[in-house]
C-alpha cells in the first residue's frame, strides 16, 4: 500500500516542476526582462560613446605627424635655399676677383689698391694657377651658378618661354665667354675695363635669368 507522505512529496515536486516549466514558457512567450533590456541598451550607449575616442585619437596623431613632416620639409627647404645662396655668392666672388685681377691696371690708375687682397690672390696664383687663363675663374663662376640654379624653383612666368630661355642662355654665354678681346681695345685701360665688366655682368645676368626661368 503506497505511503501517503511519499505521495504528497512527489505531488509537490511535480507541481514545482510544472510551475518552473510554465514559467520558462511564459518568459519565452513574454520576451526578455525589461530591466535586462534597459541594462543592455545602457551598455550599448556607453560603447558607442567610447568608440569614437580611439578614432579621434588616431586622427589627431595623424594630423600631428603630418604637421611635423611638413615643418621638417620646410626646414629642409630653408636649409637648401641657404646652400644655394651660398653657392651663388661664391660664383659672384669668382666674378669679382676675376675682374680685379685681369683689370688690375685700371684699378691702380683709379687709386684702388688693396694689399691684403693682392697677397691672397698672388698666393692662389702660385699654388693653384687660378689666374693663368681668363677662362678658369669664369668656368668656376658658371659652375657654382649652375649648382645654385639646380636646387631652386623659378617663379612661374607665362612670358618666359623655352625659346626665350634658350636665347638668354646663348646670349649670356657669348657675352660672358667671348669678350676677352675687349681688354685690348685701343682705349684707356679704364675704358677697356668698364666695357669688359659691363659685358661680363650682362652675360652673367642672362645666364642667371635662363637658370631661374
Amino acid at each position: 500500500m503506497p505511503n501517503p507522505g511519499l505521495q504528497s512529496g512527489f505531488s509537490s515536486d511535480m507541481e514545482s516542476a510544472i510551475e518552473q516549466a510554465f514559467g520558462i514558457f511564459n518568459m519565452e512567450v513574454n520576451g526578455p526582462d525589461p530591466q535586462e533590456e534597459a541594462l543592455a541598451r545602457r551598455l550599448q550607449r556607453q560603447k558607442e560613446e567610447e568608440t569614437p575616442f580611439p578614432r579621434n585619437f588616431l586622427i589627431t596623431e595623424f594630423i600631428n605627424i603630418k604637421n611635423q613632416f611638413i615643418m621638417q620639409q620646410e626646414d629642409d627647404l630653408r636649409g637648401l635655399a641657404k646652400v644655394m645662396e651660398f653657392m651663388r655668392a661664391i660664383s659672384i666672388v669668382f666674378i669679382v676677383i676675376h675682374v680685379y685681377w685681369f683689370c688690375y691696371r685700371s684699378f691702380v690708375d683709379m687709386g684702388i689698391n688693396i694689399g691684403v687682397v693682392d697677397r691672397i690672390l698672388l698666393n692662389f696664383q702660385r699654388t693653384a694657377g687660378l689666374f693663368c687663363n681668363l677662362l678658369v675663374t669664369k668656368v668656376f663662376a658658371v659652375i657654382f651658378l649652375a649648382l645654385s640654379c639646380l636646387g631652386t624653383k623659378g617663379v612661374k612666368n607665362e612670358k618666359m618661354t623655352w625659346n626665350r630661355i634658350y636665347a638668354a642662355f646663348l646670349s649670356g654665354m657669348v657675352l660672358f665667354f667671348m669678350n676677352w678681346w675687349m681688354l685690348d681695345l685701343p682705349f684707356t685701360p679704364t675704358a677697356n675695363a668698364v666695357i669688359y665688366t659691363v659685358t661680363l655682368t650682362a652675360g652673367y645676368i642672362l645666364l642667371l635669368m635662363s637658370g631661374y626661368g
